[in-house]
């Protein structure tokens, strides 16, 4: 049993490293071996999780897990629509080696079927997107890139929106906020200007300057993720 999920699967056999894989009847808490078990979807388990016994679901999980949580997302189509299949599939797989990206299906009027990725940042969207051009063979296009927005409601509530298609009515909107991260940038004193010109352009608001020493300024900002 999956203790984050509480999702049961059956196990069917498990062993110790030694380097091979040895096959034994019971692994117990402290031993490093493996699980094999009947597992339909990449999904249904995580890195760090807790495997505990059905009979017992009131064991605690290990401290410290959690889900990770994507920050960036954007959407990707096959340049052929006959290739939707083989990017689901592409997807699938690449999955077994990243876990922390996610995906779900969503279509446009321009583009046909695709999927909807989440990544931990730009250099993971990069990264992940380049390996599914060389090492799966998919011809994509990618969307631009986007970030979750809390969009507060008139009546009090609020959705979570990481697709500008999903933004409600805006005659019910009370208003919208938006991912902000703390940025320290350590820059030459001489390049103090145009990092602070770069800056304001991207909606930065400086918090604070200091200077190390005679030749180094730290700049730290508050920036809008999505810049």
């Amino acid at each position: 049993m999956i203790k984050s999920t509480g999702q049961i699967h059956d196990v069917d056999e498990v062993g110790y490293f030694t380097p091979q894989l040895t096959p034994t009847e019971i692994i117990t808490a402290g031993d490093v071996g493996y699980v094999g078990a009947i597992i339909k979807k990449v999904g249904s388990i995580h890195v760090g999780d807790t495997i505990i016994s059905p009979e017992h679901p009131e064991t605690e999980g290990i401290p410290g897990f959690r889900h990770t949580q994507p920050m960036v997302f954007c959407g990707i189509y096959p340049i052929n629509t006959n290739d939707y299949i083989k990017l689901t599939a592409a997807l699938e797989k690449f999955q077994l080696n990243d876990s922390s990206i996610i995906f779900e299906k969503e279509s446009s009027a321009a583009l046909g079927w695709g999927y909807r990725l989440g990544f931990m940042g730009m250099l993971h969207m990069e990264i992940t997107l380049e390996r599914l051009k060389r090492e799966y063979g998919q011809e994509l296009i990618a969307t631009m890139p986007s970030v979750i927005y809390k969009v507060v409601m008139t009546d009090g509530t609020f959705q979570m929106i990481d697709n500008p298609s999903k933004f409600p009515d805006p005659t019910h909107i009370d208003h919208i906020e938006e991912p902000i991260i703390t940025l320290r940038v350590f820059v030459p004193t001489a390049f103090v200007g145009p990092i602070m010109a770069l800056s304001d352009e991207k909606r930065a608001k400086l918090v604070a300057m200091e200077h190390p020493d005679k030749k180094r300024a730290m700049l730290t900002y508050e920036f809008p993720l999505a810049k």
